[in-house]
């Protein structure tokens, strides 16, 4: 993916699909896990490098989501 940084760190915009803003809300300290919304709090994901996060690293993605306005409560897993 190629983003374009709209001139903020951790806020970006996928420019191959000329999508919404994007920004990374959290990653954990080996950068595995990561949390990702828009600035409207309307859609909201987690990302695990290895394809499958642990408990662990999921539930602080989930509280940094919940932290940040998004309903955590609609998330599904794929």
């Amino acid at each position: 993916m190629v983003a374009t940084t709209p001139g903020l760190p951790g806020r970006f915009v996928p420019a191959a699909q000329g999508g919404p803003e994007l920004w990374v809300l959290w990653v954990d300290d080996d950068f595995r896990t990561a949390a990702i919304g828009t600035p409207d709090g309307r859609t909201g994901w987690i990302m695990d490098r290895p394809g499958a996060a642990s408990a662990d690293r999921t539930g602080a993605a989930l509280e940094m989501l919940d932290f940040n306005g998004y309903d955590v409560t609609r998330l599904s897993g794929a």
